[in-house]
């Protein structure tokens, strides 16, 4: 029966709080403060009730109070203890004790520092124990604000409102008061009924009054208040701005429970006037003010905001100079900032007052000079690096950024000089520093930046002669670039750098073939090509070596001996008697092509697409071979279906090398444009261009494809200059970068 007359009272106070919450509506979002929410409103009614109890003694109100005091000090942010926050805690209870002078109640009053910097509150207990947090500190700029939250509090207890709350709580349990359990410290922190929240407000302003404060202090912390509102409810720029869920929590709950800041400037503004304060504006400095300043300092710093942290820094330092966290911060802030002068002098300090904080520092400058380099900020990357190299001489990850950042920036004579330093200090750092020279050239080669990918293979040859992927990338580039004979001579060492052992890279052998090709079109290729042949290679593939062979067929036939093709075409027979595959002989289709002898080249072609009709590879070579034979529109239709994978694979297969960029988005493009379709041309021109770059360079399609093809892109590519100059000039053209 006592169960159920406890869930009635229960039940009639939650709905007498949802009446109050209507009649006294405060506006809030739903969220996850609902729970925060429900106790403080339930608690403003709670209040209510203890009219009708005999009030506690002051003695037992006391008793009580430290008892809860005591079992709150076990609490991590309660318990908290550094010069920093001793330092913070004489000072609050200097100016507590001078504000509860003037309290009606002689009581012991006690102050309390909780210094979470997301503790954005304080509160009361019954007895004369009030806590304020670091959150909330780091909100004034003056001793009055401080004043008048204090005594805001004070006034808490001196109104009985935190013992009555106590009473309630007893009441609910059906306990004496001595045999509470411990009330959860948010039953004190959510706030209290309007009305006793207002009384607080005023009371508390006359005791800092009282204690020669500036009532402005309580209306610029009102303000404060206000402001937060308002930035906590943009988005975060970052994830260092977040406010913890700690703080939100606070915040939910005060902002839940109070009356609105609004309301409360209102009526302090009321009694200085009423009251005739108006002349009471002088504030005196929050003295403790640099604490907070560091704080802010170090947030900014996290969230890559260099000049509020430097700021904010320099001005804590200002007011307290013995600050060696301060100075760290600052001196990372200078860094971020470029300010390597002072942050060097600075270091120097930390350095002989902290090398702990000076070894952050370092570090600090590592990682934004990593962070540089990862978002290609070359220059900035190698100013950190070197930042970095004069606070700490030689040090491993500044070598390495200022290697690399060198390198991508193309000063490769300095580059290898700081490379070479590493690996002589530090030779397991010197392997990232090839890593990433090998992700560069990568990029580059796919990116069709040729220039870049030569350049950076031939760097890396310099670090490590004969590094088989620094010579694949260097043949590679150079083949792009229409450096034939280097090309040539770069995939001549690549294959004879491979283990007799080991099966040699196909693609490889067909670069070297059509490098040859470009490079000397005449007998002495075939012959040179003939020599790798009779290398001795223990690893001997049927499939390979049938390709090796179809090779020399094809440069031979540039050099006018059609033998060995034509014993291909008519028997295909590879190493020891193997046949040769319908999809291998579609290269040697290209190399007919290349010779210009397009009658065998269609006819072979035509047979070879007859046993596999559905191999993209053949349709493709057929194709451009049928744009020689005047036969325009079955080049457009075979073109087509490439293009759209009406067949099993395109152009691309295992035989085809960095040479055969026989794209047949290009060859599409020539049907159109011969065909008199200029715009659809000039879309699949723009396509095939844009995925590579060698289109628009005439050595190259000089080199590769026929006369008519040479003829057919240069005037594509003529009339893709005149549209982007008529759209420059209609103002539609994309801005150059």
């Amino acid at each position: 029966m006592k169960q159920w007359a406890v869930f009635a009272l229960t039940f009639v106070l939650l709905a007498a709080a949802l009446v109050k919450v209507q009649t006294e509506r405060i506006d809030a979002p739903v969220g996850p403060e609902a729970v925060l929410s429900l106790l403080a409103d339930t608690e403003h009614e709670l209040t209510r009730m203890p009219v009708s109890f005999a009030r506690m003694s002051d003695l037992d109100e006391i008793k009580i109070g430290d008892q809860l005091a005591n079992e709150y000090r076990g609490r991590e942010d309660f318990s908290k203890d550094d010069p920093t926050t001793r330092v913070v805690q004489a000072y609050i209870n200097r100016v507590g004790a001078h504000v509860a002078v003037g309290a009606q109640r002689k009581l012991p009053y006690r102050f309390h520092y909780i210094s979470n910097p997301d503790f954005i509150n304080a509160f009361a207990l019954p007895g004369g124990h009030v806590y304020i947090g670091g959150g909330l500190m780091a909100l004034m700029d003056s001793e009055d604000e401080l004043a008048s939250v204090l005594g805001h509090e004070v006034e808490h207890i001196d109104h009985y409102h935190c013992a009555e709350r106590v009473q309630t709580q007893a009441a609910l349990q059906k306990v004496p008061l001595g045999g509470l359990a411990v009330i959860p410290v948010e039953v004190f922190g959510a706030g209290y009924s309007k009305t006793q929240e207002l009384e607080a407000d005023r009371e508390g302003t006359r005791l800092a009054v009282k204690a020669r404060y500036s009532p402005l202090g309580a209306v610029r912390m009102f303000q404060a208040f206000d402001q937060l509102v308002h930035e906590r409810t943009r988005r975060a720029q970052s994830p260092e701005e977040e406010l913890s869920q700690l703080a939100q929590d606070t915040l939910d709950g005060y902002f839940r429970s109070h009356p609105p800041d609004s309301e409360r400037i209102a009526q302090i503004q009321g009694m200085i006037s009423s009251e005739h304060w108006e002349n009471l504006v002088t504030e005196q400095p929050l003295e403790v003010v640099y604490v907070y300043l560091a704080q802010r300092a170090a947030r900014a710093l996290a969230a890559g905001k260099y000049a509020s942290a430097e700021a904010a820094a320099t001005r804590s330092l200002t007011l307290h100079p013995d600050q060696i966290d301060c100075l760290a911060t600052l001196t990372s802030a200078e860094i971020g900032l470029m300010e390597f002068p002072a942050a060097l002098a600075n270091y120097r300090q930390l350095l002989e007052k902290s090398p702990p904080d000076a070894a952050a520092v370092g570090t600090f400058a590592d990682r934004v000079a990593m962070d540089a380099l990862k978002a290609e900020h070359f220059a900035p990357a190698a100013k950190y690096a070197s930042a970095s190299l004069d606070m700490q001489v030689s040090n491993a990850p500044g070598l390495t950024v200022l290697a690399d950042a060198q390198m991508a920036m193309g000063d490769y004579a300095a580059a290898g000089e700081t490379y070479r330093k590493l690996l002589s200090l530090y030779p397991e750092d010197a392997v990232s520093v090839i890593n990433y020279t090998s992700s560069v050239a990568e990029r580059a080669l796919a990116a069709h930046h040729y220039p870049q990918a030569a350049d950076v293979a031939a760097y890396w040859l310099t670090l490590q002669p004969d590094r088989i992927e620094a010579l694949n990338f260097e043949a590679a580039a150079s083949l792009a670039l229409a450096n034939f004979a280097a090309a040539a001579d770069s995939y001549r060492k690549l294959l004879g750098l491979t283990p007799k052992n080991k099966e040699v890279d196909i693609h490889q052998v067909c670069s070297y073939a059509d490098a040859l090709s470009a490079a000397n079109r005449g007998p002495a290729a075939a012959q040179e090509f003939h020599g790798f042949m009779l290398s001795e290679r223990t690893d001997r593939n049927a499939k390979i070596e049938n390709q090796i062979e179809i090779e020399y067929a094809g440069l031979l036939l540039l050099g006018g001996d059609s033998g060995l093709a034509q014993d291909l075409v008519d028997l295909p027979r590879g190493l020891q008697g193997s046949w040769i595959s319908p999809e291998l002989l579609a290269r040697l289709g290209w190399w007919y092509y290349r010779s210009g002898k397009y009658g065998e080249a269609e006819a072979f072609l035509q047979h070879l697409a007859q046993v596999r009709p559905g191999d993209g590879s053949i349709q493709n070579n057929l194709a451009w071979v049928e744009l020689e034979r005047d036969q325009n529109a079955a080049a457009l239709e075979r073109f087509t279906g490439v293009v759209t994978g009406r067949f099993i694979r395109w152009a691309g297969g295992a035989g085809n090398s960095s040479g055969q960029w026989n794209t047949p988005q290009m060859g599409l493009a020539i049907a159109l444009w011969r065909a008199q379709r200029a715009d659809e041309a000039m879309k699949n021109y723009e396509v095939a261009s844009t995925g590579e770059p060698r289109w628009t360079v005439s050595l190259q399609v000089q080199t590769f494809y026929s006369p008519g093809v040479a003829q057919s892109v240069a005037e594509m590519q003529a009339e893709s200059v005149k549209r982007l100059e008529a759209k420059k000039r209609k103002g539609q053209a994309p801005p150059s970068h």
